[in-house]
């Protein structure tokens, strides 16, 4: 019996890694000469982002210059701007014209204004999220002693 549910882990792992292949293949390779500190600011933008909507921003940083961004790197890049063309149609992330360290720097620039948009926590429900407070009720008027009561009728 034991032995079944691992091969049935095992096989759901495998079809999850299948269907992840078939994703990352279907993403438009994002290709260029960036440079290690270029590449670094982007992560350390993306990771900004996702922190503020809520989740683990500690995607690492890269340790070389890159040629292309791997596509992990691109599936949380896509991630962030679905989320902005929902909340923030100002902030347009297109990968499609990234091809230096200046068009590295443009895409941190507006994850940062991601990371910082209200609307983009709410909906996230990042650390911006907006705390409930409690109104203050007025109090019931006290009820007036019965000997003012008496005064007054009479």
């Amino acid at each position: 019996m034991a032995d079944e549910v691992i091969q049935a882990a095992n096989d759901m792992t495998a079809a999850g890694d299948e269907l992840q292949a078939e994703v990352d293949a279907a993403l438009p390779p994002v290709r260029g000469l960036f440079s290690q500190t270029a590449a670094n600011a982007l992560v350390s933008a993306a990771n900004a982002a996702l922190t503020a909507g809520g989740f683990d921003g500690s995607y690492p940083e890269f340790d070389t210059d890159l040629t292309e961004l791997p596509a992990e790197f691109l599936r949380l890049l896509m991630m962030l701007s679905d989320a902005a063309a929902q909340v923030a149609p100002d902030i347009v992330i297109d990968l499609s014209t990234i091809e230096d360290d200046r068009d590295l720097a443009m895409l941190a620039s507006q994850l940062q204004q991601l990371a910082s948009n209200a609307e983009f926590q709410q909906l996230m429900g990042g650390p911006g999220e907006t705390e409930v407070v409690a109104e203050a009720v007025p109090a019931a008027p006290a009820a007036p002693p019965e000997e003012a009561l008496m005064m007054e009728r009479m």
